[in-house]
């Protein structure tokens, strides 16, 4: 979809050597919830984070921690 506002990146992990992929977004009474999963090299695991105005994001934690191996 074309959009004539690009933002970037609005959520980034705290740990910068951590990928995030696949948000889904999800509005729950009057704010907005992202989960995402977190991959760090070797396990996954699924995050949360709340925003108001779907730019200024907050992570929530995660939602289901990585196991040990």
């Amino acid at each position: 979809m074309k959009t004539p506002y690009k933002y970037g990146v609005v959520f980034q992990h705290r740990d910068t050597t951590k990928m995030v992929d696949s948000p889904t977004i999800f509005r729950y009474e009057g704010d907005w919830y992202m989960t995402s999963i977190v991959f760090d090299g070797k396990r996954y695991e699924t995050w949360l984070a709340k925003s108001k105005k779907l730019l200024d994001w907050e992570g929530v934690g995660p939602g289901g921690p990585f196991r040990p191996m």
